[in-house]
């Protein structure tokens, strides 16, 4: 059986972020100039919020379809918030060419809202039903806890729902298919992990919330909602380091006109070529 793996970003939904804390210490003139240096379209409004995209990557393999991440809540009255939209992760899946029931395998890089909001949602009785019963989930299952409260609808079902099904967790590197690897992080969720793939011509990092948008690759750039700033700081300048070294192509989970890059140290400096 010959080898086929084709990857496609989907933008399946949208949060909204405090500037401020989503870019640390930085200085707001900085990274405003940053953003029109490299072309990005970021532009916070006057509250001083951004709207980033929430996305989500398929990977489409000769063994089946893999959904990483699920991006934020389904449509439901009783679920609004002026925080995230609304998921459209099932219409982005079959402008894609396939469905919620033609997903194999999930894989969870944060159990934040905008990457595990689509895990559940409710039915037209108001019921909360889980979204992938002929999936095998794969997600980071380390024991440690965010520190602000986890922002997944109905997290504790949820996470009952994930249980009685066909659930991985992992503690160390996982390959889910040959070539594509779960690596957990523990920046900046405990919980987080990094998705590698290295299979046939495909070479890319998908970084979740390690390394959200372009401008993030600066390790100094560090959220004030981190939970562990450090092991970000030490976890994103490895991974950066790998994908310029050998070439991998990297997914920004919260990108807008720049979803994905690749990353060359020239004597200039850092180059972003986009994808």
């Amino acid at each position: 059986m010959s080898i086929t793996t084709i990857c496609q970003v989907l933008e399946v939904g949208s949060v909204r972020r405090d500037s401020g804390a989503l870019f640390g210490e930085v200085a707001f003139e900085s990274w405003r100039e940053v953003f029109v240096a490299e072309g990005e379209s970021i532009t916070p409004g006057r509250d001083k919020r951004i709207k980033l995209p929430a996305n989500v990557l398929v990977i489409r393999t000769e063994a089946g379809t893999i959904l990483v991440d699920t991006g934020t809540p389904a449509v439901h009255e009783e679920q609004t918030s002026e925080d995230w939209t609304h998921s459209r992760l099932r219409g982005q899946l079959r402008s894609a060419e396939t469905t919620i029931k033609g997903i194999s395998k999930v894989i969870i890089t944060s159990f934040d809202i905008d990457h595990a909001g689509g895990l559940t949602h409710l039915d037209r009785t108001g019921k909360l039903i889980y979204s992938f019963p002929h999936a095998e989930v794969f997600y980071h299952a380390h024991t440690s806890q965010r520190q602000r409260p986890r922002t997944v609808a109905n997290a504790d079902e949820a996470t009952e729902m994930l249980v009685e099904n066909d659930h991985h967790p992992c503690w160390e590197a996982t390959e889910i298919l040959p070539g594509i690897t779960l690596h957990p992080v523990i920046g900046p969720s405990w919980q987080g992990s990094v998705v590698e793939v290295n299979r046939g011509a495909e070479r890319l990092l998908y970084l979740g919330d390690l390394c959200p948008t372009v401008y993030h690759i600066s390790p100094s750039i560090i959220p004030a909602f981190d939970d562990n700033p450090e092991a970000t700081f030490s976890e994103r300048t490895h991974w950066i380091t790998l994908a310029m070294k050998e070439g991998y192509k990297v997914i920004f989970g919260h990108g807008n006109k720049i979803k994905a890059a690749w990353l060359e140290n020239t004597k200039r400096g850092l180059a972003i070529r986009p994808a």
